[in-house]
């Protein structure tokens, strides 16, 4: 019985770290991507995602979690790495109004990391791109 135990204990962790394919490293090999950081550039199909100063989209990374604001609400998820292509699990999100354009730069921006496949950094800046979309974060001092 005990044996049984262990081995579904295993089974169910193995299932949820993912099948044939997956993997625990998020991005391209080398690329750290922990820490805070501020959506300063986006585009996705060409159009410019609003950046509003007084509601700043940001990103958190801390391991596989990923969180921040969207502009007006606060998001959450998990990165996989999946045959050598970043994705993000299904973002939870909470459910606040704000006035425009803020509402229209979250809803941009939500729709083009949902598209993100890959990352890459140079010193302070985290560029993660897709078809048409190119996020540039820049990195955000230690609180």
């Amino acid at each position: 019985m005990r044996n049984l135990l262990a081995t579904l204990v295993v089974a169910s962790f193995v299932v949820a770290c993912g099948g044939p394919g997956a993997s625990s490293i998020p991005t391209v090999p080398g690329v750290d991507t922990t820490g805070n950081w501020a959506l300063v550039r986006g585009t996705d199909g060409g159009v410019a995602i609003g950046i509003v100063a007084d509601h700043p989209i940001t990103l958190t990374v801390d391991g596989l979690k990923i969180g921040g604001r969207a502009a007006c609400n606060t998001y959450g998820g998990v990165i996989v790495g999946t045959d050598g292509q970043l994705r993000f699990t299904p973002m939870s999100m909470t459910e606040m109004a704000c006035d425009e354009p803020s509402m229209a730069a979250e809803a941009a921006y939500v729709a083009a990391l949902a598209k993100v496949r890959s990352a890459s950094r140079t010193g302070d800046r985290l560029t993660m791109t897709g078809p048409g979309v190119e996020l540039a974060f820049d990195r955000l001092p230690p609180a």
